[in-house]
Order: structure tokens, then C-alpha cells, then sequence
């Protein structure tokens, strides 16, 4: 299933710089598949050995900033949400995806590569919440998680730090993860009667998350 959507320590959700120097292959990767896509650079092949060590079948998103003016401008977020490839080749995949078929903006160019920064957050498995009325539901919620909505034929996915940046309470949490699923009609459905949890399912998930930014600070 591919879906759309300054940290330092050991924020909730977020790495810390152990694991980001683990993973900095796969940051190095995603950059470089989408210089050769631009015809900027050609992946080196000790980089792509390097890469394929991590072959775990697991999900993956990779993010993509622009930074203007000193800030970070969201340029494109796409990944898998289910461990359906290993690692290496999903960071891969997503990293393209990212850069040039996220629906939400124009395909990347080669004079703004550059400017930008690459972060990959690393999917656990999505579990399912199983919760009766809104308070079973809001406690299976804390910083640190991200989310997953489906109802009525839509899905929506935000990341953990998203929330965490937001610093989201879980009734926030959820609400902003429906209307990430264009379903907020849902969302107004729980009131009293908790109807929407007739119609939608949510699912929690954990995610290492490392930014070109970690691995230079680290």
C-alpha cells in the first residue's frame, strides 16, 4: 500500500543518533535515486551493497523538505505502510515516489535539489485499536505514534512526529488524521452515542524517524 503523508535525542517516535548512523545508508540512497533520476549523480554501487543489508521486509516513508529562507517547506512525503519489500528497495521506491508523484505538488527539478533535505521514517506493523467508546480509543493514544484512519472507502496516515510537532492531544490526534482522510463527516460522528465507531478503523503504529540533519549532527 503506498499512501502519501530539527530533531535531536530521543524525542518520542523520533531516533536517536545510534539509530540514525545505522540507517544512514538508506538516508544516503533516497537522495541519491533521485539525483540519478535528475541526471545529477549515479548511485555507487559500495552504497547500494551497503543499502541491501537492510533487507527486512518493512514500511517506509520518505519525506522530503525544501528548505527556503532557513525553514523547512514540505516538498513531498510518500511511502509504503504495510512491510511489503525489504527495506532498501521501499526506501527507494518511495524516495522516487516522493520526489515526483506526490499528487500534492510538481515533480522535483534539478535546480532545487539542493535545497533539499531527505528523512525516512521506518514503519512497525500497523496495529489495529480495538476500542468500544471514544475513552478506550483516546487512551490507546500517546505521543510517539502515528496513525491510520479507514472509513467509508477512504484512508488517511499521519506520522508520528507530525503529532509530536503539533504537540496533539489524542482527541486532536484523531481529528486531524480524519481529515487527513477527507472523512471528517465521520469525525462528527463521535458524540454521544460513539457512532463512527461503527464505521471507521484506526490503527497505531511506531516509526524510527532519521533526517539528513540527524546524521550531520551525530
Amino acid at each position: 500500500m503506498k499512501a502519501q503523508d530539527s530533531k535531536q535525542g530521543s524525542k518520542p517516535g523520533l531516533a536517536n543518533e545510534h539509530d540514525c548512523a545505522r540507517f544512514k545508508p538508506l538516508l544516503k540512497l533516497a537522495r541519491l535515486v533521485v539525483a540519478e533520476k535528475l541526471g545529477l549523480a549515479k548511485i555507487d554501487q559500495e552504497l547500494l551493497q551497503k543499502a541491501k543489508q537492510f533487507s527486512e521486509l518493512q514500511g517506509v516513508f520518505v519525506t522530503i523538505h525544501k528548505i527556503v529562507n532557513g525553514k523547512k517547506e514540505l516538498r513531498g512525503c510518500i511511502g509504503f505502510v504495510q512491510p511489503v519489500m525489504p527495506l532498501w528497495k521501499a526506501t527507494m521506491q518511495a524516495a522516487l515516489a516522493a520526489a515526483f508523484q506526490d499528487p500534492r505538488f510538481e515533480p522535483i527539478a534539478k535546480e532545487e535539489f539542493k535545497d533539499l533535505e531527505f528523512e525516512i521514517s521506518i514503519l512497525s506493523k500497523p496495529e489495529l485499536i480495538r476500542a468500544s467508546n471514544l475513552e478506550e480509543l483516546y487512551n490507546a493514544f500517546h505521543l510517539g505514534l502515528g496513525l491510520i484512519v479507514e472509513c467509508f472507502n477512504r484512508s488517511g496516515l499521519l506520522l508520528p512526529q507530525v503529532f509530536i510537532e503539533e504537540k496533539a492531544s489524542a482527541e486532536q490526534a484523531f481529528h486531524m488524521v480524519c481529515l487527513k482522510a477527507s472523512c471528517p463527516k465521520a469525525w462528527q460522528g463521535f458524540g454521544p452515542s460513539n457512532e463512527c465507531l461503527k464505521h471507521a478503523r484506526f490503527y497505531s503504529f511506531k516509526a524510527i524517524v532519521c533526517s539528513e540533519q540527524d546524521v550531520l549532527t551525530s
